[in-house]
């Protein structure tokens, strides 16, 4: 009887243990909620298919797929987490599922979660003015969401105002760390007395930004005390396809951490992608000297602070469902560790040759794993585990009633081999960042020419001046930049600058003309993953004689009609025409690695044409008088006078800079 009960005690000490650990098992049991079920969004627009939960969580147990389309998950759970002191007491406010923390409530502070207010508002770029979207906006404003106030009266008006939208599609919440103190039975600690006001988006490209989706937690302390050095990581359980097989790395550098395969996965097989998550804009602190941003999307802008800077990643660490030196959190203390970094559960410091390879004395225990998997170099996790990482930010201080805005970033890319991804993912990185300090701004339309035309006995003549067009180069876009490439000449069939009209093909190029550069035959692959050419390469635009000459002129003869087996112009019959002038981001673009040639490439997004209607043009044959390019009126020194001196280039090459002088003689 005594071994029975000394069995049954074990027994019971097995259970409570086991029940202390993370939830999640290989098998990827389903979480226990222990909140009220949130309401629920995908962000699926791009090549990341994200779920969503109003209490801050992401991933809903393995969800969430990439590419978006297919079954494969890489992201088990995931949230955001805080902690800080409120008069020297340590208080957290976590969402940490997979970990069964979970300190987060749907609401603004003090609210009643389960108000059917508090749910994901929803607005995309194509909504307009009075729409079903930009009227529900309202209900979001009314719970802590920002807006574009177009008449500055200080009300919302869905006729007149214009949703906080950023990207092609912006979810909103708000949620709060206002949970009843039997469900902060992990950490045990009192509320901070957070509000966070979460905008999340992503745009529906092709390119970088198609593997990029962001968060904005905009943290407002709700509370009438005033929060010391508060610090908010993101927390994930990130497993790439297998739970099992997964590293952990990051990079100081761009301000992320990471996870990634060494090699084949499962799931995945011989190409697992790489996921990282980024800290776009930290904090707003104090630094006398310096310069913080603000950064609110095209509609908003971005605010400029002096005597500040923003917090980037202060520290990166891991942990393991059953570990032991760091295991899941399990008090508030071991917690606090994991956000400052460098600390293990048992707060010592961390001894980088005990973790992983690489490590020394040398190695910032704050970054765990801050070397190179690809190159092989620095410090490196080499065992393949279920893991779980936080990247933090911070200290800051968090008054009552104060708002800080913080933005990261959850990017997932697939390179050809599991290190190819790791390379990828860095390199997304730096786009997306440089598209985030950009504000998102798209280049500006390429000038279109300005054309003078000429007409003759069955003869158009077009003289373009596309000065304006030769110098838009260097041109900051949503991603990378844009530099003017070439132009194209167009006949159309009708006063119609389509493509068809009523199923006749209404447009043709008729002349086509590109600098004489690196840029070979550019190329643009189909959803259908056929690679098309989409412009042959002319080289008849020499860069140098247009740059020295500071103009860029040519002249453009018709003489048969595209529309008309080429037949001869028609005198006295109206003609129509656009010069249309395109250019390439050379950032995004790529070699085609098919092509016989080493200078073809293919372009992510095409072309990037001018409007055709703004270079539309109607001419006539044969009617007009000679009108030459740039006429300029002579200046009479004495006597009478008809005269008028004509200038026109007919060889440009040949223009010299200098100065020319006229002088008539009797």
């Amino acid at each position: 009887m005594k071994k029975a009960n000394i069995v049954l005690v074990l027994f019971f000490i097995f259970f409570i243990s086991m029940g202390s650990k993370d939830i999640k098992n290989n098998s990827k049991a389903k979480l226990r909620k222990v909140t009220v079920t949130g309401h629920t969004a995908r962000m699926d627009i791009n090549n990341i298919d994200l779920a969503l939960t109003n209490d801050g969580q992401t991933g809903n147990d393995a969800d969430s797929f990439y590419p978006n389309g297919s079954d494969l998950s890489f992201l088990f759970s995931g949230g955001v987490c805080f902690s800080g002191y409120i008069e020297g007491d340590l208080r957290t406010a976590w969402m940490a599922p997979a970990s069964r923390i979970q300190e987060m409530q749907p609401g603004n502070w003090g609210s009643d979660p389960d108000a059917p207010e508090y749910i994901f508002y929803s607005v995309n770029s194509s909504d307009s003015l009075g729409s079903e979207n930009y009227i529900k906006w309202a209900d979001a404003v009314a719970t802590g969401a920002d807006y574009y106030d177009a008449d500055g009266d200080g009300s919302y008006d869905p006729n007149i105002d214009t949703p906080d939208i950023i990207g092609d599609r912006t979810f909103w919440c708000v949620y709060n760390d206002s949970v009843p103190a039997s469900i902060r039975d992990v950490l045990n600690t009192q509320a901070l007395g957070l509000e966070v006001r979460q905008s999340i988006w992503a745009f529906q490209r092709s390119d970088a930004l198609g593997d990029a989706i962001f968060i904005r937690y905009s943290v407002v302390n709700a509370s009438e005390n005033d929060i010391d050095d508060l610090i908010i990581s993101g927390w994930t359980d990130p497993d790439l396809g297998g739970a099992t097989d997964d590293l952990i790395g990051c990079d100081t550098t761009l301000g992320m951490g990471y996870i990634y395969n060494f090699q084949d996965d499962s799931d995945y097989g011989a190409n697992p992608p790489a996921f990282g998550i980024d800290i776009m804009q930290g904090a707003v602190v104090d630094a006398p000297g310096k310069t913080a941003y603000k950064t609110r999307g095209p509609l908003l802008g971005v605010d400029t602070l002096n005597d500040k800077k923003n917090l980037s990643l202060t520290s990166l660490i891991t942990y393991e469902g059953g570990g032991n030196i760091l295991p899941g959190p399990t008090n508030k203390n071991i917690a606090r560790n994991y956000q400052l970094g460098g600390l293990d559960a048992n707060n010592d410091p961390v001894v980088p040759q005990d973790w992983g390879i690489g490590g020394d004395s040398d190695s910032d225990v704050r970054y765990f794993f801050s070397g190179d998997p690809v190159t092989q170099t620095g410090w490196l996790d080499i065992w393949s585990a279920d893991k779980r990482f936080l990247v933090n930010s911070g200290p800051f201080q968090l008054k009552a009633g104060e708002r800080q805005d913080i933005v990261m970033a959850y990017i997932v890319t697939q390179g050809e081999d599991a290190l190819g991804s790791v390379t990828k993912l860095k390199e997304t990185s730096a786009l997306v960042q440089s598209s985030f300090d950009n504000n998102f701004q798209v280049a500006p339309p390429i000038p279109v020419p300005d054309v003078t035309v000429r007409s003759a006995d069955r003869e158009i003549e077009l003289v373009i001046d596309f000065t304006k067009s030769f110098n838009y180069q260097n041109k900051q876009d949503l991603l990378g930049k844009v530099d003017f490439e070439g132009l194209a000449i167009y006949q159309f069939n009708s006063p119609s600058t389509a493509d068809e009209v009523n199923g006749i093909e209404n447009a043709k190029i008729i002349g086509r003309f590109d600098l004489d550069n690196d840029i070979g035959d550019l190329f643009e692959d189909q959803e259908n993953a056929e690679r098309i050419k989409i412009w042959s390469k002319q080289g008849n635009l020499n860069f140098v004689n247009f740059e020295q000459a500071d103009a860029a002129i040519l002249k453009y003869t018709v003489t048969t009609d595209a529309f008309d087996n080429e037949s001869p112009l028609v005198n006295a019959k109206p003609y129509y025409f656009a010069v249309v002038p395109f250019g390439i981001n050379r950032t995004l673009s790529f070699e085609n690695e098919i092509s016989q040639t080493e200078d073809d490439y293919v372009l992510v997004e095409g072309l990037y044409e001018a409007d055709r209607e703004a270079g539309f043009i109607t001419a006539t044959a044969g009617t007009s008088l000679f009108t030459p390019y740039n006429s300029a009126q002579a200046e009479k020194t004495g006597g009478s006078s008809q005269g008028s001196v004509f200038i026109d280039v007919v060889e440009h090459d040949q223009v010299s800079g200098d100065e020319y002088e006229i002088t008539f003689f009797d």
